[in-house]
């Protein structure tokens, strides 16, 4: 600003080397590959050193390395030893209860086919039988039969029937054709009788056996009760088994009339009409009565007790369906369960023993580089092991309260199948015939046992209580650990911040 040779002030910069970020090409430039190499390696070499002279340093990784191998070695413990034997535990249990329900299942099933078998050949075939020999007559041709009556009986008043022969012969054949039907009502009559004592006695009336079994076996096997019961169980049953035979009787007084009608014409040679015409309607009346009333018979009490032991095996079958498939899903969740910790111990704690192994080596032998240890620890692997685990933790939480829900369900099911056995007394002088006592004793007992053996199944679903915690922290010393080494691993960088 003057115009003096030497200015009176000036501003000097000393020049020095920049601290500032080294560009990439700039550090490439400065250091190139074989540079590089040799400077990693030495640069970690001096890491490794400096990190076992670091005193403070080498005390807090080594205790942090003994904390990853413990909470290791718990957790392993945990997952590979308890829990896995406990999923093993609540196996077999639930094998044995599954076999003791199949053995239920097959003896009851069996001992209902036993029991139906019974019903329909020594009780329903027995009445078959009796209507193909002789019930069936009553009705056969009925109409025909008693318009046949009347025009032989009016005949008998014919005034150009002179013959006595003829009219003999004529009398004759009306009047067995009357004896033969009142005997064949008789015998119905009878029949009906000897079936309706069958069942209020649970007698049966044939002996068929069933499969292979000796005839012996059909008397306690036979559904006595619900045989008793035939008869008075609804309101049709009670009123027409009674009129069944009521009517059977007041078709025996109108023959019987008949036959009176046709001795008189045979030896008077008149008839009245109209009485004649009457008892022809009654017969009609009492047989339509008597074919209604025997239909009904049939269906509510001859043939009743096949339906309900029918029905019963359909419901117990529905009840043991039920059973199966809440015990599939039980065993395919324990399945999945076994193969998750087998997974878990391939894809995570063999690599984690790995690195145990390098860590055992590098606190007590020195001969293990913490880089190796590092590298394996910010594996992928290892990252996406972590992430598994995790998960892994939350569905087994949500498995036992599945666990537990499905276990009680099962208990209703053998509960009922239980009951159903053990509370049918058509059932109980057949399981001490054959001497199985265990189906004869008091639900009350079988309930508490049933009970406890499930409330023991609950509680080995309580994987929370195996765990206690003990993956969260094992989960917390792992990450420590990886934050160790991606630091360790930041530091041994050859880059540009290194340069600078």
């Amino acid at each position: 600003m003057c115009h003096c040779p030497v200015s009176c002030e000036f501003r000097s910069y000393e020049t020095e080397i920049s601290y500032g970020s080294t560009q990439m090409n700039a550090m490439k430039q400065l250091v190139n590959d074989n540079d590089s190499k040799k400077l990693s390696t030495a640069r970690l070499a001096a890491m490794e050193v400096t990190s076992r002279m670091k005193n403070a340093t080498l005390q807090r990784k080594v205790s942090l390395g003994y904390r990853f191998i413990h909470s290791l070695a718990d957790i392993e413990e945990v997952l590979l030893v308890n829990l896995s034997n406990k999923v093993d535990e609540i196996s077999n249990v639930l094998t044995d209860d599954i076999i003791n329900t199949q053995n239920l299942f097959n003896v009851k099933t069996f001992l209902y086919n036993f029991q139906i078998h019974i019903v329909q050949k020594n009780f329903i075939g027995a009445k078959d039988a009796m209507e193909d020999r002789t019930i069936q007559d009553v009705v056969l041709a009925y109409l025909d039969f008693i318009m046949d009556v009347e025009k032989s009986i009016r005949l008998l008043t014919d005034r150009n029937l002179t013959d006595p022969s003829v009219r003999l012969m004529m009398h004759r054949s009306t009047s067995l054709m009357l004896t033969a039907k009142i005997e064949m009502i008789q015998r119905a009559f009878v029949n009906y009788t000897t079936l309706k004592r069958a069942y209020d006695t649970g007698t049966p009336i044939f002996n068929y056996s069933f499969r292979n079994l000796p005839w012996e076996f059909n008397k306690p096997a036979t559904p006595k009760y619900l045989l008793m019961h035939a008869s008075v169980h609804n309101n049709y049953s009670r009123v027409y088994g009674k009129r069944l035979f009521a009517e059977l009787d007041n078709l025996r007084l109108v023959l019987k009339t008949l036959l009176n009608l046709t001795n008189e014409a045979h030896a008077t040679g008149f008839i009245d009409n109209d009485d004649l015409v009457r008892q022809r309607e009654r017969f009609q009346t009492h047989m339509r009565r008597f074919l209604f009333a025997r239909s009904v018979f049939n269906i509510d009490t001859v043939e009743w007790p096949l339906g309900i032991l029918q029905t019963r095996l359909h419901s117990f079958h529905t009840m043991w369906h039920h059973y199966s498939e809440v015990v599939m899903h039980i065993n395919e969740r324990l399945h999945a369960m076994q193969v998750e910790l087998r997974k878990i111990k391939t894809s995570f704690f063999l690599p984690l023993a790995n690195i145990k192994r390098k860590m055992n080596n590098l606190i007590f032998f020195q001969n293990e580089t913490q880089i190796s240890i590092s590298e394996l620890l910010t594996s992928d692997r290892i990252k996406e092991g972590i992430y598994y685990f995790k998960t892994y933790f939350q569905r087994l939480i949500t498995t036992g309260v599945v666990l537990t829900d499905w276990i009680q369900h099962t208990e209703k099911e053998v509960l009922e199948i239980w009951k159903k056995v053990v509370e049918d007394k058509d059932s109980t002088e057949y399981h001490s015939y054959m001497n199985q006592y265990q189906f004869t004793r008091g639900f009350s007992d079988i309930k508490r046992e049933i009970l406890s053996n499930f409330t023991y199944l609950e509680h080995l679903c309580h994987f929370h209580t195996i765990i206690a915690n003990k993956e969260l922290l094992f989960i917390n010393t792992l990450t420590k650990l990886i934050d160790e080494a991606k630091a360790y691993k930041e530091f041994a960088t050859i880059d540009s911040e290194f340069v600078r």
